[in-house]
């Protein structure tokens, strides 16, 4: 899935189009359902912090 961040300020500024928590609700859905992810993210995107960073890598 297309992730890109973990951070909503970062996702609005790249008009992602989508909510931190809906991101986490559709792996928990894939999880329930046993179907495999993977995600897919960016790094050094507009307004990237490194604690953004860091909250990231911890998901």
């Amino acid at each position: 899935m297309g992730v890109e961040s973990s951070d909503q300020q970062v996702l609005d500024t790249v008009n992602k189009q989508i909510t931190v928590s809906k991101i986490k609700e559709a792996f928990r859905i894939c999880k329930k359902e046993k179907i495999r992810t993977i995600a897919s993210v960016a790094f050094g995107m507009p307004g990237d912090t490194m604690k953004v960073l860091k909250i990231l890598l911890n998901l």
